[in-house]
């Protein structure tokens, strides 16, 4: 069992604490003010990831994750041809061009979460990627029943596409290959499977309280 520094049990309470407030926000009589705070909540939890802002290959990981997820929505919502016909609402902002800035922060936080729950296992590296793709996907799912509620996005007459799901597999898998090659052989982040973990836990309640 991973030995927990002081830093990183900080950072696990202060992950579990966001999420619970956000939950408890959502579900009360002010949700629309704590639906305003969702990006905030993606940021600051992208933040308590990071091992270290030193750490020049994540950071680089970051970027490269973001531009291309930002990217990747912007042709997606514009041409209906990745992931279906949608569109993002209000809850999420600001909105660029239709697509919600914060996006590009779900895609590293999401591929790097997936890649750190899924690294304990023993297997060779094919198998890791798709467990890691597998997890990426599962959380889409369990999101796209809840996403609508929150004005996050919404599909064309209410129907979340198949093709949805092949394409965040195959970009997915994409991405996690290469946040693969550029964070190499870094020491393990134990955050980041726990915040993968509240994520769904988080969007699962939501979807039975809502």
């Amino acid at each position: 069992m991973v030995k927990l520094t002081v830093i990183q049990k900080r950072k696990i309470a202060a992950i579990g604490m966001i999420h619970t407030i956000g939950l408890l926000g959502i579900v009360s009589p002010y949700q629309d003010i704590f639906i305003q705070l969702s990006s905030l909540n993606l940021v600051v939890s992208a933040i308590l990831i990071l091992p270290s802002f030193k750490d020049k290959k994540l950071i680089i990981s970051f970027i490269t994750v973001f531009f291309l997820g930002y990217l990747l929505e912007y042709i997606g919502v514009s041409s209906g041809l990745i992931f279906g016909e949608y569109h993002y609402g209000k809850g999420l902002f600001p909105l660029i061009y239709g697509v919600p800035l914060v996006i590009g922060v779900n895609w590293w936080m999401l591929c790097y979460g997936a890649i750190e729950l899924t690294r304990s296992f023993k297997a060779n590296k094919i198998v890791h990627l798709l467990l890691a793709t597998l997890v990426l996907t599962l959380v889409d799912f369990i999101m796209e029943q809840v996403a609508p509620k929150l004005d996050y996005w919404h599909w064309e007459n209410n129907n979340i596409p198949i093709q949805n799901y092949l394409a965040w597999s195959f970009f997915g898998a994409i991405f996690i290959s290469m946040l693969k090659v550029q964070i190499g052989d870094s020491k393990p982040n134990s955050v980041a499977p726990f915040l993968i973990l509240t994520q769904i836990l988080f969007f699962i309640l939501l979807f039975t309280l809502l």
